[in-house]
């Protein structure tokens, strides 16, 4: 004998499990190896200033990316997804003036960080990110 009432809440149970489903997949689409880890920039794509002659960072938690880019701190927040792609948004920092080598190096940092489009880790120590094209704009080795 079957249950009338159970025969009318099967589509809305189907539909529920369904949306459960695709927000699971989608979680786990965005979970990257990026999450909980640190970098320090040892490379990028503009040859006129060594970014090893100064301490920039990133820190990879919860959406959000924070580091030292030379002089100040900065914050914003970034997407990161399994197949490689990569964004940030929202990128804030502090306000401290500097040397003027170190504040053109902060500078050069910001704009290749905001081209990035797509990441790749090797060895599962270094850090890539790329441009849209997939030209190469920095480089990081991860920390402790």
């Amino acid at each position: 004998m079957t249950n009338k009432h159970s025969i009318k809440y099967k589509p809305i149970l189907l539909i529920i499990t369904g949306i459960l489903f695709i927000t699971g997949c989608d979680l786990l689409i965005k979970s990257t190896p990026l999450e909980g880890t640190q970098w320090v920039l040892v490379g990028w794509s503009n040859s006129t200033i060594a970014p090893e002659d100064f301490r920039i960072t990133a820190q990879f938690n919860n959406g959000e990316i924070s580091g030292q880019s030379a002089i100040n701190s900065y914050g914003g927040n970034f997407s990161a997804y399994r197949n490689g792609d990569f964004s940030v948004s929202q990128i804030s920092s502090t306000l401290m003036a500097g040397e003027e080598p170190a504040m053109q190096a902060e500078q050069v940092y910001f704009e290749l960080l905001s081209k990035a489009a797509f990441f790749t880790i090797r060895n599962q120590v270094d850090l890539f990110l790329y441009d849209s094209q997939q030209n190469e704009l920095l480089v990081y080795h991860k920390t402790p």
